[in-house]
């Protein structure tokens, strides 16, 4: 093979390892993100079932 063909298919193929690699570490990280907004949101809707439960309690024992 030529020896400049090489080096040109050898930068190609590295190029697309580090497309795949950065486009792999942006998909982990809006997964990563995804994951936080569902757990803060879940921990916020349970917050507001704890205080709605506090707060009727106090209404029953009234």
């Amino acid at each position: 093979m030529d020896p400049q063909l090489a080096l040109y298919v050898t930068r190609a193929d590295y190029d697309r390892r580090l497309r795949q690699a950065a486009q792999a570490r942006e998909v982990r990280r809006l997964a990563r993100e995804q994951r936080a907004t569902r757990r803060r949101r879940t921990a916020s809707e349970r917050q507001e079932q704890t205080a709605y439960l506090v707060v009727l309690g106090n209404w029953r024992i009234a």
